[in-house]
């Protein structure tokens, strides 16, 4: 290599690098108004689903539009007019009984761990003091958490105003980008089309339809989860155990599958709570097994039937992710981090795997001997197939 050459690839290097950083700190500098861009983007293909139905039953694009937001409309206020007066009643009374009702619960578990010697020596001790204090101490610091969440979670517009005015115009913002995206959204694909090699725009629009695809099947999972989960769990603390405030617990446990996992377990506490409160360790232990098996459920049986595994990512990739997208993006990270690893799944499975390393139709299999080695197995699986039947002696994983 001659000595110009060298200096030349030296200082392309240079740029490149410093082409990436730049990116990087652009990005770091303007993510909001992407997530946000994204988040609005979600909500548009979300609301394609209804708008594409009607198109199929012959309707104008513009008529279908027009009526699914009417549609949208009536919804939001039926749901104002018949779920919201209860939900926000039983919310306050939630919040206002919630540390009562711990207090309840820990006055119940002294009672059961002092019934047995046996409970006593495998149970830990934990006194009304001891709850009290940790109470005092959460509640310090929720207010100053509370704090990082606001910041976190708008920080379009920092030192504006009040926090109902930061959440008014990101709303305001959210409300128009969606609706841009909705009206005419082939003006933003053909963009992307425009800016890809000619040999390369069939392959293009077809990573971007199923990068579409996904979002679709992750808005409809999301709303049927949300909406069953919701559903079941007040009907099994309200109908069933006859739990008070089971709407606002419901409602809470339907919202929590937002967060994978961690949301709607999470929810479980405040259940368990007001459920050994109301009715001791017995009535507790009744609602962690229906709460259990709806989980059950509804994870194994009803997502499944409605939407097979377009969406199967395991379960220590999704938390490791939320954390991840968490500490980045705070709030938006956590709100948006299924939604973006199901597209960063995609377009792995479809740009790296297949294109770059050349595995479309051929997924090689690991097997597991009965000594616990790993081994590759010679069988290869079309990506269509439900599995394999792995070599004699070994398990397939």
């Amino acid at each position: 290599m001659s000595y110009s050459q060298f200096i030349r690839r030296s200082v392309s290097l240079v740029l490149i690098i410093a082409a990436v950083i730049g990116l990087g700190l652009l990005i770091v500098r303007v993510y909001p108004i992407l997530i946000l861009g994204l988040l609005s983007w979600i909500i548009a293909v979300g609301l394609g689903i209804p708008i594409n139905f009607f198109r199929r039953k012959g309707m104008r694009r513009g008529t279908a539009i027009l009526l699914t937001f009417l549609l949208t409309i009536v919804v939001g206020a039926l749901f104002i007019r018949l779920v919201l007066p209860a939900l926000v009643a039983q919310v306050n009374s939630l919040v206002t009984e919630l540390p009562q009702a711990g207090e309840s619960a820990v006055a119940s578990y002294i009672d059961l761990r002092a019934s047995s010697e046996t409970l006593a020596g495998f149970l830990p001790e934990f006194s009304v003091e001891d709850y009290r204090t940790l109470l005092d101490t959460s509640t310090n610091d929720a207010t100053f958490d509370l704090g990082n969440l606001a910041q976190s979670a708008l920080p379009l517009i920092a030192n504006v105003g009040s926090f109902l005015v930061d959440i008014a115009l990101n709303l305001f913002l959210i409300f128009f980008l969606t609706l841009y995206f909705m009206l005419d959204p082939l003006i933003y694909y053909r963009i992307v089309i425009a800016l890809t090699p000619v040999e390369y725009e069939a392959r293009a629009l077809e990573v971007l339809e199923k990068v579409r695809k996904t979002v679709i099947v992750w808005v409809g999972s999301m709303v049927l989860e949300i909406t069953i989960t919701a559903i079941m769990v007040t009907v099994a603390l309200g109908l069933v155990l006859r739990l008070p405030n089971a709407i606002a617990l419901g409602v809470l446990a339907g919202v929590g599958n937002i967060v994978p996992y961690i949301g709607y377990w999470a929810a479980l506490i405040p259940i368990l709570v007001i459920a050994a409160a109301a009715g001791g360790p017995s009535l507790a232990l009744l609602a962690f097994v229906f709460y259990f098996v709806i989980g059950i459920i509804e994870a194994n049986i009803i997502l499944p039937a409605n939407i097979g595994n377009s969406l199967k990512v395991p379960a220590a990739v999704i938390l490791l992710f939320q954390g991840i997208a968490g500490t980045v993006l705070g709030f938006w990270g956590v709100l948006l981090a299924m939604p973006i690893l199901a597209i960063i799944t995609t377009l792995l499975r479809e740009l790296l795997v297949y294109d770059a390393l050349g595995k479309r139709g051929r997924i090689p299999q690991i097997v597991e001997t009965p000594d616990g080695e790993l081994m590759l197995s010679s069988s290869i699986i079309e990506p269509s197939l439900p599995g394999i039947t792995p070599p004699p002696g070994v398990e397939a994983e």
